[in-house]
């Protein structure tokens, strides 16, 4: 079964994102996970005190970063409809904002890049 295909414009969107706000954005959903613990997308938007169409996506990109995991369990949504909860991954949960500016891995800026370099490759084989 092949993967979906992701459209243009969702990727030029990503692309248009500025790495140092979106860096920004994950610190601010651990943070809010360090001190909630296992919590939902809407009640960490409402923790932060940030609009929730700017926390689901980042949180469904933090977990592919393997950062953070869904437990498996579901909390009652605003919209009446179930959702499930998250919760920080790794045996040493960071406790201050430093120890998560310290964490290692690759950063925005790093699949930013790759995205890029993608879809230059792309336009390279449009021009032949």
């Amino acid at each position: 079964m092949s993967k979906r295909k992701v459209p243009d414009t969702s990727k030029e969107a990503y692309q248009s994102l500025d790495p140092a706000k979106l860096n920004e954005t994950y610190r601010k959903i651990l943070y809010a996970l360090t001190q909630m613990g296992e919590s939902t997308s809407q009640e960490i938007a409402a923790y932060l005190k940030i609009d929730h169409s700017r926390i689901w996506k980042r949180t469904s990109e933090l977990e592919r970063m393997e950062l953070i995991y869904k437990p498996g369990t579901k909390r009652l949504l605003k919209s009446g409809r179930m959702g499930y909860c998250y919760r920080l991954k790794g045996a040493a949960i960071p406790q201050t904002l430093q120890e998560l500016k310290a964490l290692k891995g690759p950063t925005v800026a790093d699949h930013s890049r790759k995205i890029k370099s993608i879809s230059e490759e792309a336009k390279q084989l449009n021009l032949l």
